[in-house]
């Protein structure tokens, strides 16, 4: 994969686990003088007082620009930045469906982006790629059945992963 294409990464709780690998790597390629495009970590848990374990890390890879933009959602009261009101992930995709959808299209970066979503099959991976279809058509002006094919064709193509249990 080229790694100037944009990457896109949705993993709360334990989800996050694989996108570490994906920012060592992509330290390591910066380290090494390779131009990396955009990335884009969506991680959400809980409480931020409590279940933020990683904290650390991510703002790390973000002031490495391992990682261009990190959006937290917390879904419990007394969750800091959210100001106690729940928020999920695919609320925090909606906040930056322009730039998502840019990359969905495939107007970003030296080629076309690709999105992985790992963590809960149940409710959350059901609910962003909801938010992947209310993204294009909000502003795509797609209807419902063409987002979907967009999706699938995304899917098709190897450039929207689920890892997802």
């Amino acid at each position: 994969r080229d790694p100037a294409a944009p990457v896109v990464m949705v993993g709360p709780g334990t989800g996050y686990a694989p996108f570490r690998g994906f920012l060592q790597e992509r330290a390591a390629l910066a380290k090494a003088g390779k131009t990396l495009g955009p990335a884009y970590l969506f991680f959400g848990c809980r409480r931020e007082d409590h279940d933020f374990i990683y904290r650390e890390e991510m703002e790390a890879a973000l002031a490495a620009s391992s990682v261009s933009a990190l959006h937290l959602a917390f879904s419990r009261a007394g969750g800091g930045a959210s100001g106690g009101r729940k928020v999920y992930v695919q609320d925090k995709l909606m906040t930056a469906a322009k730039d998502l959808y840019a990359i969905m299209k495939g107007n970003v970066g030296a080629n076309e982006g690709t999105i992985y979503v790992c963590g809960d099959a149940k409710g959350m991976a059901r609910d962003v790629h909801r938010a992947l279809h209310g993204i294009l058509m909000a502003e795509g002006g797609y209807a419902g059945h063409e987002a979907e094919e967009i999706v699938k064709r995304l899917s098709d193509t190897g450039r929207y992963h689920k890892d997802v249990w």
